[in-house]
């Protein structure tokens, strides 16, 4: 009976271990850091944006008010290939592409009126 308690005991002790140290490994990758980008517009205009992963599928859609900075979760980790497309309401089709500010975290895409 000792040896059965004994026994039981330390499979507790293991069990227990275990689940922490596998718990603190969920923590370590819910820190994900690349799941946000920011979209700054210094139009003056409201414009549409299309945020597009590398299979050329939109994952998001918002609307960014003029001179305004938004930031969007992604939803998952992104390794590099996001690019952000905008129209306005005059514009017919996603032509323009918004330039992606260099060494900024998030990254940052900021979006300029050609006119």
């Amino acid at each position: 009976m000792k040896k059965l308690l004994t026994l039981a005991i330390l499979l507790s002790f293991a069990f227990n271990y275990s689940n922490q140290s596998t718990g603190s490994n969920k923590l370590n990758k819910n820190e994900n850091i690349g799941n946000k980008i920011e979209i700054e517009n210094k139009s003056y205009e409201t414009v549409e944006c299309a945020v597009v992963n590398g299979l050329d599928q939109i994952i998001a859609r918002v609307k960014v008010g003029g001179y305004k900075t938004v930031t969007v979760d992604i939803g998952y980790e992104y390794d590099g290939d996001i690019r952000v497309y905008y129209k306005t309401s005059l514009d017919y089709d996603w032509k323009y592409q918004a330039g992606k500010s260099s060494y900024s975290y998030p990254p940052r895409f900021i979006i300029e009126s050609d006119y």
